[in-house]
This record gives structure tokens, C-alpha cells and sequence, in this order.
């Protein structure tokens, strides 16, 4: 028995080999430069963080705020979900709110705690409307409140994380 040899079969394999070969490679390439550009992107989520933070601290008062016993509110008692060790020592979080009464403008609550250097940042971008790369990122908000006894007062308040 007599085999006959295609010899243009063999050349059309040695070919397409050598074209799969380099369709591989660049597919490996195209997938190495994607997760290289996906993982070398920089996501900054403390302006959010501190936004977050700072909703929380609103719907902790307005749940258990109560005018008429103002110098009694431990807001880490509150049930706020708050930790005095994460906030005031950890040193990555900064907190400072006030309540008025908003007929008179007299303050009703302060609350000043964690790493007070964090309100220097937050004040400087804000005078220059700038943010600073390696500042603390902070939220402000001022909100009209409405009390238990249908007081009327106005929070602001200013969060600011660091951490990183």
C-alpha cells in the first residue's frame, strides 16, 4: 500500500501554528496590560467615608437627641454605632457638630472629639476650594432639625477621615 503525502497540508499546519502561537501571546499581553491598568488605579473612598460618617451622626440624632436632656447625651451611648476608640484614638477620624436653637442661635450641644488637626485641612480647602491629596477628606453639612417638642434647630457638622 502506497501513502501519498500532502505536502501543502503540512505547510498549511506549520503556518496556522505559527499564528496561533502569536494570537496567544497576544492575548496574554492584552490581559497583563488590563489587570496591570485595573490594579494601578488609585481609589480614594475617604470623602465618602466621611460622608457616611457623618449621615450616621444625623440619624443617630435624630433618633435619640433630646433637647431637654442635651447635657446628659453621650452620643457613644446613644446606640449610634459609634466607637470612642475607632473615633478619639485611633487617629484616622474627626468629629465636630453643634446644635442651635433656631430662634435664639444659642448653642444647645457641642461635640468636638478625635484628631482636632483634621479641622485645619478641612478648613484650609475649603477657604481655597481645593482638595489636597494628602489632607484629611471632609464632609459638610448643615441641616434644619426638627425636635421632639417641635423645637426647631440647626446641626452642622463637619467629619473628616485620614485613614488610609
Amino acid at each position: 500500500m502506497i501513502k501519498l503525502k500532502n505536502k501543502r497540508a503540512n505547510e498549511g499546519e506549520m503556518y496556522l501554528s505559527i499564528w496561533m502561537f502569536i494570537i496567544w501571546i497576544a492575548i496574554v499581553a492584552a490581559l497583563a496590560w488590563g489587570i496591570m491598568l485595573f490594579n494601578s488605579e488609585q481609589s480614594d473612598i475617604r470623602y465618602r467615608e466621611a460622608y457616611l460618617l457623618s449621615n450616621r451622626i444625623i440619624e443617630c440624632l435624630a433618633d435619640n437627641f433630646d433637647s431637654s436632656k442635651a447635657e446628659n447625651f453621650d452620643i457613644y451611648a446613644a446606640g449610634c454605632g459609634l466607637s470612642k476608640a475607632v473615633i478619639e484614638d485611633s487617629g484616622d477620624f474627626y468629629i465636630n457638630f453643634t446644635i442651635r436653637d433656631k430662634s435664639s442661635g444659642k448653642s444647645v450641644y457641642t461635640f468636638d472629639r478625635g484628631t482636632s488637626v483634621w479641622f485645619t485641612d478641612c478648613e484650609y480647602q475649603k477657604k481655597n476650594k481645593k482638595i489636597e491629596k494628602n489632607f484629611a477628606q471632609c464632609s459638610y453639612q448643615t441641616l434644619e432639625y426638627l425636635g421632639k417638642n417641635e423645637d426647631s434647630y440647626t446641626i452642622n457638622i463637619l467629619t473628616a477621615t485620614n485613614k488610609h
